[in-house]
């Protein structure tokens, strides 16, 4: 399954975004977790490509799952427009958004051009969510997720977490 995951574009000036310029360490590491397992993942940066270059790599890519991270409150109203973009793009695409802000509030991504919220570990959540999409396995049973369904949401339980994170 392709599988594509971005990191917002930057917005402003206020932050702490701002100070901390790095790589997408969060969505690299899922994309490297979901290769294992055989998948085709491209990460995408925004904020280095630029917004419509990165949508028009995303689109040609086709993927099947769109991952947009979220990790700061600041980055919070660009990524409900990104998902929107996403959905106008690529309207069958199962849009999912997660990230520290994300897993903090999830409540607050209830729009509906995000398919679910990703709360916790990505590397524990994706793989399952990946899994059901795949064999038409029930949503409700991956945990980790928020998931929204005619305007309510529903919480599958908390992802489990790694005892050894050297593993």
């Amino acid at each position: 399954m392709n599988i594509a995951f971005l990191k917002p574009p930057n917005g402003g000036i206020l932050g702490l975004e701002m100070l901390t310029f790095v790589e997408p360490l969060g969505l690299i590491c899922v994309a490297g977790c979901l290769e294992a397992d055989g998948h085709v993942c491209k990460v995408i940066d925004l904020r280095l490509e630029g917004e419509e270059e990165g949508l028009e790599i995303c689109r040609s890519f086709a993927p099947s799952v769109v991952g947009l991270q979220c990790n700061f409150t600041t980055e919070r109203h660009r990524t409900i427009r990104l998902a929107e973009k996403v959905r106008r793009l690529l309207p069958e695409a199962f849009v999912i958004v997660g990230g520290h802000d994300a897993s903090r509030e999830p409540s607050w991504f209830r729009h509906p051009a995000i398919d679910a919220i990703a709360v916790g570990d990505g590397e524990e959540v994706m793989p399952h969510l990946v899994e059901a999409l795949e064999t038409g396995g029930d949503l409700r049973k991956v945990l980790g997720l928020v998931l929204q369904k005619n305007g309510a949401l529903h919480h599958t339980g908390e992802a489990p977490m790694r005892r050894d994170l050297d593993t």
